[in-house]
């Protein structure tokens, strides 16, 4: 699979209201923890969440897509990255 056409689908754990917007680190379920200083109101902390990964990944908004979200939990899909290579760009 080359870069254009790989995908990574990776869970996001979301806690909004926290002191300072970081990674929190992975979960033993596999998936990724967010705290955010964002609000779960109007998607404000959907879009931090988003902006944090895409920043901590350096891509571009339109590469991340939200495929799921159940409350504090989100689905998402990075394009051009698999999910070794996101794991790998986030332990830096």
């Amino acid at each position: 699979m080359s870069a254009a056409t790989a995908c990574a689908r990776l869970t996001l754990k979301v806690s909004p209201r926290a002191a300072r917007t970081e990674l929190a680190g992975w979960r033993p379920d596999g998936s990724l923890h967010l705290r955010l200083a964002a609000p779960p109101v109007n998607g404000a902390a959907k879009s931090a969440a988003l902006a944090l990964l895409a920043k901590r990944l350096r891509i571009g908004l339109r590469r991340i897509s939200l495929l799921g979200d159940a409350s504090s939990t989100k689905l998402v899909q990075i394009d051009g990255m698999t999910l070794a290579d996101v794991r790998a760009c986030l332990a830096h």
